[in-house]
């Protein structure tokens, strides 16, 4: 049953083919799909994607697949600041602050995880 349900699902979904930052790596879904874009500030591509389904990141899947990614060109950003929850949010506040002005790289996942 499980085998049937699995082909349905491959035969019946979407397809998704994502440039994770435009530095060579593709990231392919097959099956139902979910991508968000987090907020950034700077020179950066970050993304979110939940799939159920097959698909290839760094090799191929089939099951279910979560992840994030931040792709970032050193020259653009020396410093980059990922924040993954309200707490390291805080933290964050914090560090930005201090840096006075000096425009890190930032990618925002917190309102991306909220489901």
């Amino acid at each position: 049953m499980r085998a049937i349900s699995a082909a349905l699902l491959l035969l019946t979904g979407a397809c998704a083919s994502i440039d994770a930052g435009g530095r060579g790596r593709t990231l392919w879904f097959v099956g139902v799909t979910r991508v968000q874009m987090p907020s950034s500030t700077g020179k950066l591509a970050a993304i979110d994607v939940a799939t159920l389904g097959a698909g290839w990141d760094n090799g191929p899947f089939l099951g279910w697949r979560a992840g994030n990614w931040v792709t970032a060109d050193p020259a653009d950003c020396q410093l980059l600041v990922v924040i993954r929850s309200a707490a390291a949010a805080e933290n964050a506040v914090r560090v930005l602050q201090a840096l006075e002005g000096k425009q890190p790289c930032v990618a925002d996942y917190t309102h991306s995880l909220q489901r």
